[in-house]
């Protein structure tokens, strides 16, 4: 599919932290809904989020067009999808 991660949501003490966890949810959790948790952006306004209401949670992405595509099964195999790509330094 191609997609990139820019970046991965983590756990700040810098409240104003666009890569805060907390911000991250509070910023999508209308968009996305009930029991999905976002945990990664591609840079251009685009989100990764788990999908807690499949088991195990299903990798889906939010796109600015408003879509919703399943990526990935599981976080798991999210994971072992990434890769380097020197193209993209």
């Amino acid at each position: 599919m191609g997609l990139a991660v820019n970046s991965f949501f983590f756990v700040s003490t810098k409240e104003n932290s666009c890569e805060n966890l907390l911000n991250a949810w509070k910023e999508w959790n209308g968009l996305l809904g009930k029991g999905c948790i976002p945990f990664a952006d591609t840079g251009g306004g685009d989100v990764f989020f788990l999908d807690a209401s499949s088991v195990p949670m299903a990798v889906k992405g939010w796109f600015h067009e408003g879509s919703v595509v399943n990526i990935a099964s599981s976080f798991e195999e999210f994971i072992d999808g990434l890769y380097d790509d020197p193209a993209l330094r």
